[in-house]
C-alpha cells in the first residue's frame, strides 16, 4: 500500500514539474517571438510598466534611455504604429499555427486519443454523449468529411480554435486596457499558459469550448 502511495506521489510530482517547464517553454516562446517580430513591425521605442524598452538599438533596458526620455514620452504616447502591432499579433497567430500543427504532424504516430473517441461519436452523430456535448464531434465529423484520415487537418482544426481565443482575448484586452500593447501581451502570457500550448495537438471538449469561453466573458463585461 504504501509503495504504490508513494510511486503516486512521484509520478505526481514528476506531472507537475514536466508541466511546469513545458508552460515555461511555451512563455519564453511567446516572449522571444514578440521581441523578434518587434525588430520588423515595430517603429521606435517604447515604455511598459514604467520601463522603457529600446528597440532600435541592440540594448533591450537602458537606465540612460530611461533618464533623458522619462519626461519626454508618456505611455500612451509610445512611438508605436498600431498597424504595426496588429501586424506583429498576426504574426505571432500564424507562427503558433503553423508551429502547433506541423510538429505534432511530424512527430505523432496516430491522433490522440480524445480525438480518436470524438471521431468515433461523429459517425453517429446525437445531440449528446454519455461524457459531453456534441459540439466537438460535429466539428471533427466535419473535418473527416472534407479530409478523410488526414491527421494534419485534425491538429489544424485544433489550432483554428485556440487561434480563435487568442483574438477574442486581444480585442477583450484592447478594449480594457486601451493599450495595443498590453493587449499582445495578454496573448503572449495564454501561449505560456500549459493548456494553450503542449496539450492544444489534442482536439477535444476542453480546446473546443476555449473560443466560447472567451465569447462568454468578452460580451458578459460589454453589457455590464
Amino acid at each position: 500500500m504504501y509503495v504504490f502511495e508513494i510511486l503516486i506521489g512521484v509520478f505526481t510530482f514528476f506531472s507537475v514539474v514536466e508541466t511546469f517547464f513545458v508552460g515555461l517553454v511555451g512563455f519564453l516562446i511567446g516572449v522571444t517571438t514578440f521581441f523578434v517580430l518587434t525588430d520588423v513591425f515595430l517603429v521606435g521605442d517604447f515604455k511598459i510598466f514604467g520601463i522603457y524598452i529600446i528597440l532600435s538599438g541592440r540594448s533591450i533596458f537602458s537606465n540612460k534611455y530611461v533618464s533623458s526620455k522619462l519626461n519626454s514620452y508618456k505611455i500612451n504616447n509610445m512611438l508605436i504604429n498600431k498597424n504595426n502591432i496588429n501586424k506583429l499579433f498576426y504574426s505571432f497567430l500564424i507562427i503558433h499555427l503553423i508551429l502547433w500543427t506541423l510538429v505534432p504532424t511530424l512527430t505523432n504516430n496516430n491522433l490522440p486519443l480524445d480525438t480518436i473517441e470524438a471521431l468515433a461519436w461523429g459517425s453517429n452523430l446525437n445531440w449528446g454523449f454519455n461524457k459531453h456535448p456534441p459540439a466537438s464531434a460535429f466539428f471533427l465529423e466535419i473535418i473527416y468529411q472534407l479530409f478523410g484520415s488526414w491527421d494534419w487537418a485534425y491538429y489544424l482544426l485544433s489550432q483554428l480554435f485556440v487561434v480563435t481565443a487568442f483574438i477574442i482575448v486581444f480585442k477583450f484586452a484592447e478594449e480594457l486596457f486601451k493599450n495595443k500593447i498590453l493587449s499582445l501581451i495578454s496573448v503572449l502570457l495564454l501561449e505560456g499558459i500549459y493548456f494553450y500550448n503542449f496539450t492544444t495537438p489534442e482536439f477535444n471538449v476542453n480546446v473546443c469550448q476555449l473560443p466560447f469561453w472567451s465569447l462568454c466573458v468578452y460580451y458578459l463585461i460589454n453589457r455590464e
